[in-house]
């Protein structure tokens, strides 16, 4: 079932704001969001991915939810998911409708990622930033519904020819736990 429909929509939306949001208060941590950019594919919902560029110093090859740390112009974590992710394939922010965020996440890299779920409201055809971007993939969010496979710290999930790992993996599986329950009380 896509998730576009108004009915899973608005289910998504009721789950994700009528819970108890988990935020990490770490000072000291770099504060980070990730935008989950949803659309509907062939019949089934779809995110945007990029893999990173190998040649970058920070996460190199890894492949991520668009994102970046929280700029000082940014007044919100929302604005620097939505931000990030027009720098980095091109969606423009006005083609977004937020629906709510995931618990934050704490990573052993010295981050607070602030996973940002929204809906791309118009046709949209990725551009990868050649600065930032080796390649910018879709994944069927039924990826998520599984186990992940492998062994600690590159427990993952295959997407293709990409291998998902690491933070992105563990927001990826914090996400189809929520999805499953709001599929299964549609039912």
């Amino acid at each position: 079932m896509p998730l576009s429909s108004p009915t899973s929509k608005e289910a998504l939306r009721l789950a994700l704001q009528s819970r108890a949001r988990a935020e990490v208060d770490e000072p000291t941590a770099t504060r980070a969001a990730v935008l989950i950019a949803l659309f509907d594919h062939e019949g089934e919902t779809h995110a945007w991915l990029i893999r990173r560029r190998d040649d970058l110093r920070k996460h190199p090859g890894q492949v991520a939810f668009p994102g970046g740390k929280l700029d000082p112009g940014d007044p919100s974590l929302h604005h620097a998911a939505l931000r990030e992710a027009h720098e980095e394939i091109g969606l423009p922010p006005t083609q977004v409708e937020v629906i709510g965020a995931l618990d934050d996440l704490y990573t052993m890299t010295g981050f607070v990622i602030t996973p940002v779920v929204g809906f791309i409201t118009e046709p949209f055809s990725p551009v990868a930033d050649p600065m930032e971007a080796a390649h910018v993939f879709s994944v069927p969010l039924a990826t998520f519904f599984e186990k992940p496979r492998g062994v600690f710290p590159r427990t993952g999930y295959q997407a293709g020819e990409e291998w998902i790992w690491g933070a992105t993996a563990e927001i990826g599986r914090r996400f189809g736990e929520l999805l499953r329950d709001v599929i299964s009380k549609a039912r």
